[in-house]
């Protein structure tokens, strides 16, 4: 029988022909890392689980990858035994096959009550689903749960990387493509991720240079209109003392025509 591994997929970033940062593509696992949820066909014969069991069933279909034939097995299995971290991964993995990410996504959530073991993968998986149905935000803040779980999940630091592009997010991008590399610094993608990296700071710079140009520029607009409401202040200033002085002139002349009508 041959074995069947779950994997963390990853996805690839790029650049177009008018020199943005493309959002990633799917690779189709490429450089994934294998995780721990490892299936192999002795190990089922050592299960408490009958072999004419849903679950029994379901894992074999699973393994020879007929997945639209292993789906009512599992979610049977699941009725039977809702706290099998296991079948939630299978299930969702099922779902995600046949391109039913929202499903993959509930059922991964349900599990996530449950998780212990595969709580990061858990949580992985869901923002691999969120992030093929667009819902990057969400993506995002769910690759963030699963390094909670696991600091050292360095395919959830590249994924993360990856939504943050889409998002425009280049600074945190960057700081977790860095982060990625530390932590694998032998992934047969480094030359591409650091040519992403080139690319983002060079965009972050410039996006930098051009903030400072905004600032100078909203600096000198403001210094010119309070120079000119100075101007004008001034002006109405001195109008008003003008205005002022010609009263007190008009005044001392009716006082003089006043005394002289007296005289007379």
């Amino acid at each position: 029988m041959r074995r069947y591994e779950i994997r963390r997929t990853g996805f690839g970033v790029g650049r177009g022909g008018d020199g943005r940062v493309r959002p990633p593509r799917r690779q189709g696992g490429t450089w994934a890392r294998v995780v721990s949820v490892i299936l192999l066909a002795t190990a089922f014969a050592a299960t408490a689980y009958s072999q004419t069991s849903p679950l029994a069933r379901g894992e074999e279909l699973f393994l020879e990858n007929r997945m639209e034939e292993a789906r009512p097995f599992l979610e049977t299995a699941l009725t039977q035994y809702p706290r099998n971290e296991r079948i939630y991964l299978y299930l969702a993995t099922v779902y995600e096959s046949l391109g039913e990410y929202e499903r993959a996504v509930a059922v991964l959530q349900r599990g996530t009550r449950y998780g212990d073991e595969f709580l990061d993968v858990m949580y992985f998986n869901i923002a691999n689903n969120m992030f093929k149905q667009g819902k990057n935000v969400l993506a995002y803040e769910t690759y963030t749960k699963a390094i909670e779980v696991d600091p050292g999940f360095t395919e959830a630091y590249l994924n993360r990387a990856n939504t943050a592009v889409r998002l425009n997010r280049l600074a945190e991008a960057a700081e977790d493509y860095r982060l990625y590399l530390q932590l694998n610094p032998t992934s047969q993608q480094r030359e591409q991720i650091e040519k992403v990296l080139a690319i983002i700071d060079e965009a972050v710079a410039e996006a930098r240079r051009k903030a400072l140009e905004a600032e100078q520029r909203r600096q000198e607009e403001e210094a010119k209109r309070k120079a000119l409401l100075d101007q004008v202040l001034n002006s109405l200033e001195n109008a008003s003392k003008d205005t002022t002085n010609l009263s007190a002139s008009t005044e001392e002349v009716d006082r003089v025509e006043e005394e002289a009508d007296i005289v007379d």
